[in-house]
Parts: C-alpha cells; structure tokens; sequence
C-alpha cells in the first residue's frame, strides 16, 4: 500500500471542525491509494489524528469503500479522557467526510455503549446522505 497524502489537511469553514480548531487543536489526515482486497470493493486508508500542544489526543483509522466510511475491524475512533466531550470525534466524521466524499457509517455491531449514544444523536452532522428526491 502506497499513502498518497501524509500529515496533509483539509481547509474548511465546517462549524464541527472550526470548533475544534478554535479550542486549539490541529487536524490532519493520512489517505492511501486505492486497492483491492480479493473480489470485495475497491478500498483506501484513512487516517485521521487530532493533536493539541503536547501530541496526538485523538484519532481514527478508517477504511473508505466507494461511497462509505467504515472503522472496519479496526476499532472505534479514540479521543484520550481528557479530551472527550469537546466535539473531536464529530469533527473526525466531518473532516473524513470532506476528505474522500464519503459518507461516514454506523456498523453497530460491537459498539460501545458512548458509541451508541455518539450515533443516536438526531442532529449530528456526520453520517447522513441526502434523500433521493423524484
């Protein structure tokens, strides 16, 4: 696997990720090239890490495949104790979703129940895809 982008960042006026911006921390993201697993879909990596003065407090490692966003099997994206509450997992799926194009999507299998309550939220702004309209 070959990475496209490295420690890049994506310039956005998105209120989810200039919240965050503006309570002091930096936002930047890995994106691999396609590839393929067996017959399954064309697939990249993503990485996304949110960092404050002293070092990486938040991260996720998804996997984009077409129009979706997954965290796969490897795991649920991380926001350190101290950190949480603060709107750094949202802006992850906002700036993933501005990233690849993607839409950001809830597997609820093996969640935790913060994760349960992370995608119940009626308003988020992450996760959606317009209605078809016709």
């Amino acid at each position: 696997m070959k990475w496209l982008q490295k420690s890049a960042t994506v310039t956005t006026s998105h209120p989810a990720v200039v919240r965050v911006i503006q309570g002091g921390y930096r936002i930047e993201h890995d994106l691999s090239e396609p590839f393929a697993v067996g017959a399954g879909p064309v697939r990249t990596w993503l990485v996304v890490r949110v960092y404050d003065g002293d070092g990486v407090v938040g991260r996720a490692d998804l996997e984009v495949w077409g129009r979706d966003i997954w965290t796969g099997n490897r795991g649920e994206p991380r926001v350190l104790p101290d950190h949480r509450r603060k709107g750094i997992c949202t802006a992850i799926y906002v700036y993933a979703e501005l990233v690849t194009g993607a839409t950001s999507g809830n597997s609820p299998s093996g969640r935790s129940h913060d994760a349960h309550q992370f995608w119940a939220q009626p308003d988020r702004p992450f996760g959606k895809r317009p209605r078809p309209t016709g």
